[in-house]
């Protein structure tokens, strides 16, 4: 298990160097190989690792959520950006109570990331069961059904991510 747990840290580790490195040149692989391995060797000690984290239907669900997340995005900046530009601006800040049908840390670490990414939007506290959501402009149904407007699409595609 510590053996996956490494290998599983220097994967991700390269991976990200990748990512950011943009480029898949000889020179570029042998370093992000290094950081992979010394992303490894420094922090593999304090994750916990499930082998059932690696199960294809769970990464393809991960897949298929980052569209979905990047289209609430657009659309949330669009909206933002309706409200800063209205010679009017607006607003109706406040802070709705959400609640979530998310069991684990890992499921409510990404929907309430996923709020906080998303323009408008900041997750002031979670608990067990709910979410505390700052709302740049929050209308009545959301006040009224948040799951059903600000958290039901997120929570309902990390469901098969997280648990």
């Amino acid at each position: 298990m510590k053996l996956i747990r490494f290998l599983v840290t220097a994967l991700v580790g390269a991976g990200v160097y990748l990512l950011l490195a943009a480029s898949l040149a000889p020179a570029e692989l042998a370093l992000a190989a290094g950081v992979g391995l010394l992303a490894a060797l420094l922090v593999s000690r304090q994750f916990s690792f499930s082998p059932r984290i690696l199960s294809p239907v769970r990464l393809l669900r991960a897949l298929l959520y980052f569209p979905y997340f990047l289209v609430q995005m657009v659309w949330a900046n669009l909206k933002i950006a309706a409200v800063v530009l209205s010679p009017r601006l607006p607003l109706r800040p406040s802070i709705v109570r959400a609640p979530s049908q998310l069991r684990t840390p890992t499921g409510t670490l990404l929907l309430s990331s996923s709020i906080t990414l998303t323009p408008g939007t900041l997750t002031v506290d979670a608990e067990e069961d709910r979410l505390y959501i700052h709302c740049v402009q929050a209308s009545e149904r959301e006040d009224q059904d948040p799951e059903g407007t600000i958290t039901g699409g997120f929570e309902k595609r990390l469901k098969g991510v997280s648990e």
